[in-house]
């Protein structure tokens, strides 16, 4: 089978509102820009929507060298694309501990003011070496600042099926998705394996279901959390493990680039 590749996002800034763009280029970590910039906590632990709903509000568009970040009471950033890297200090995310460069202290400032608690900015280069989980790595891979691997995968008619079961429609946004395809059935992408582009230039290899937390609960226009989303999602997707899944990680096979528009061929797992 086939699917079309509808959108491509990356978000700059861990847990900050996505940019969306028509063509996605790679490196070592994944889609390039994506997740390179992350607030920490004093002791080094990243800091997103779970604990500070408020990041749901603040806006990111492309500036040319920078990533222009504005807040609901309209203050404005510039954050260079290209971060310092002077300062190795070692960060947190989830179980994995590993060194990043932490930021100027007046980014630091900035951000502090804004989430109304003390944070430091801190950056990730290509040349990272934190490691993807090598139980579901082919061969040794690095992620940046995402959770867990390189790339999400997400699939419209599966955020469709959702939605029947809401009592309001939520967009694609909450799940924070870094492809987003669609054709083919609700939940179909719990099969697929690898997608390939036609002329054989880029491979994304599925290796995980994608288990969720309250982020997709928050709405992205006011920070509220929805609890009746969790519900809705703890009914459809609860695996075997008691996880709640929605979406697919993924790992990209070389540096080629995606676009939208673009069609991938589906191999399904035996």
């Amino acid at each position: 089978m086939h699917v079309q590749i509808d959108s491509l996002v990356i978000y700059p800034l861990k847990s900050l509102a996505g940019v969306a763009c028509e063509s996605m280029e790679f490196d070592a970590l994944g889609a390039r820009h994506d997740r390179r910039y992350m607030l920490v906590d004093a002791s080094g632990k990243f800091v997103s929507q779970r604990t500070c709903p408020i990041m749901a509000l603040a806006s990111v568009a492309d500036a040319g060298e920078s990533w222009c970040i504005k807040t609901p009471d309209n203050n404005k950033l510039l954050l260079p694309k290209a971060g310092h890297c002077s300062k190795p200090v070692p960060v947190n995310v989830w179980s994995d501990t590993f060194s990043a460069w932490e930021q100027p202290k007046e980014l630091s400032i900035w951000f502090s003011e804004w989430l109304g608690l003390p944070v430091r900015l801190v950056y990730i280069g290509a040349a990272a070496q934190r490691p993807v989980d090598p139980d579901y790595a082919p061969a040794p891979c690095h992620v940046g600042f995402a959770d867990g691997f390189p790339l999400l995968l997400t699939h419209t008619t599966s955020l469709k099926a959702l939605n029947l079961e809401l009592p309001f429609t939520i967009g694609m946004e909450r799940f924070r998705p870094n492809i987003v395809v669609s054709g083919g059935d609700a939940w179909a992408e719990d099969h697929w394996r690898r997608l390939n582009t036609a002329d054989g230039s880029q491979s994304l290899l599925s290796v995980k279901p994608c288990s969720r937390c309250a982020i997709p609960t928050i709405d992205p226009a006011t920070a509220e959390r929805q609890k009746v989303v969790w519900q809705v999602l703890k009914k459809l997707r609860t695996g075997s493990d008691g996880q709640v899944y929605f979406g697919h990680n993924l790992l990209h096979l070389s540096d080629h680039p995606l676009q939208v528009g673009q069609t991938l061929s589906v191999n399904a797992c035996d």
